[in-house]
């Protein structure tokens, strides 16, 4: 997360929602509702979405396989794996640009 999100730990702990803050505004509702469905127990497996960082900079993240977890009773915790795809989103849109 550190690495991604460009932040250090001890901000999240202290803010978790600075990482929602973080999420581009045009994704912030799709994030919301991808969550809320997935508390209902509708699980994706893959969710991508955008986050701007402090310096103005975009980067796509995917995550994967999301599982809830109880920590202890009335905690939860969503855990899964995060991955920069900026690259491979930045090399198909050029793709897409040629092709059409």
């Amino acid at each position: 997360m550190e690495k991604i999100w460009n932040m250090p730990v001890d901000r999240v702990k202290s803010n978790p929602a600075s990482l929602l803050n973080a999420v581009h505004p045009e994704d912030r509702d799709f994030l919301i509702n991808s969550f809320k469905e997935f508390l209902k127990g509708n699980k994706k497996e893959n969710i991508e979405f955008r986050i701007q960082l402090e310096d103005g900079k975009i980067k796509w993240v995917n995550l994967s396989t999301p599982v809830l977890i109880e920590e202890a009773p009335g905690r939860q915790v969503i855990s899964g794996l995060l991955e920069d795809i900026t690259e491979v989103k930045e090399h198909y849109a050029v793709l897409e640009k040629f092709a059409a």
